[in-house]
């Protein structure tokens, strides 16, 4: 009626013959991934410093661009002669 499957036993082995390769791209990549860090760091950083400046500029230029000259006129009249 039923057949019984026949248990087969294999055994493999593997054998990772460039693993060596692996851990150095893993390095590198690590590396690569430090020094990005790094330098958003320094970008963020340099970015709200120049933001700010910027800002503060930004005013003066409206401060010089809306300023008033204040005058203290002062009118005489020459007396000469007849009037």
């Amino acid at each position: 009626m039923f057949k019984r499957k026949k248990k087969h036993n294999f055994k493999a082995r593997l054998e990772i013959q460039n693993m060596d390769e692996m851990k150095q791209l893993i390095s590198e990549a690590q590396s690569l991934m430090h020094r990005l860090e790094n330098e958003l760091n320094f970008y963020k950083k340099h970015k709200n410093k120049l933001k700010s400046l910027t800002t503060k500029l930004d005013k003066k230029v409206k401060d010089i661009n809306e300023f008033q000259f204040k005058f203290n006129t002062q009118i005489t009249r020459n007396k000469k002669g007849g009037n």
